[in-house]
């Protein structure tokens, strides 16, 4: 009776060594998470670069540095420039506005020209323009004029800029000015909806231009996502 106990106590041991047996169970196979590959700008963007509000003192309204040279603007929009501090100043470009200049973005492109973007005072208003200069040439080579305030600071990608206004986005061409797209009545009066425009996001498969917020108004930004090609709309 003794060895016959001890026989099934050995037996049913064996049994459950047997069913914990790793190679019973099935293994659990666990997959590496890939991430999610993001959009990345796009290479060689190249931004315009604000030139400054300065002391009135200094002789002039906006100061500023683009590269090596120093550019100095006065109110009506005469822009000189000196290659350092103390050397002696030239005439670079006259934007001949007619009251006041009080933005300014600057951008130097091949052969002595300017990609130039600024906001300026006329008998009809605040009205935002882009125009390309040839250095020591009083008349732009072209300009765009759109009768809004608050341009954005002008992306160029490769032979073309995207621009903003208040309410408008669009794409030029640098070379003659030509509008290729744009999007206007944006803005929204209750709402201060794209009151003042971001620089453009470019990516290969889609521009983004976001809104500043307006302070105790309304502190979220909004989002207009379109087609480089196209300017349509895109959904997301």
């Amino acid at each position: 009776m003794l060895h016959k106990l001890v026989f099934y106590v050995f037996v049913c041991s064996i049994t459950i060594s047997c069913g914990n047996s790793t190679a019973d169970s099935p293994v659990k196979i666990i997959s590496p998470k890939i991430a999610k590959q993001q959009n990345s700008l796009k290479a060689n963007l190249v931004y315009a670069t604000e030139i400054y509000k300065a002391k009135v003192s200094l002789g002039f309204y906006l100061t500023g540095r683009v590269g090596d040279s120093l550019l100095a603007c006065s109110q009506r929009g005469r822009i000189e420039l000196t290659d350092s501090v103390g050397s002696s100043k030239r005439l670079l470009i006259d934007l001949k506005a007619a009251y006041l200049v009080d933005k300014l973005f600057m951008l130097p492109r091949p052969n002595h020209k300017w990609f130039i973007c600024w906001q300026e005072t006329s008998m009809d208003g605040l009205r935002s323009c882009f125009a390309v200069f040839s250095s020591d040439y009083l008349k732009p080579d072209w300009k765009l004029v759109f009768m809004n305030p608050n341009p954005g600071r002008p992306v160029v990608d490769g032979t073309t800029a995207y621009i903003s206004t208040l309410g408008m986005v669009g794409k030029i061409l640098v070379e003659n000015g030509d509008v290729v797209w744009k999007m206007d009545s944006l803005f929204n009066t209750k709402k201060l909806q794209f009151q003042e425009i971001q620089s453009a996001q470019v990516y290969s498969n889609e521009i983004i231009f976001i809104d500043f917020t307006a302070p105790g108004i309304r502190e979220y930004r909004d989002s207009l996502i379109l087609d480089p090609i196209t300017g349509q709309r895109k959904n997301k």
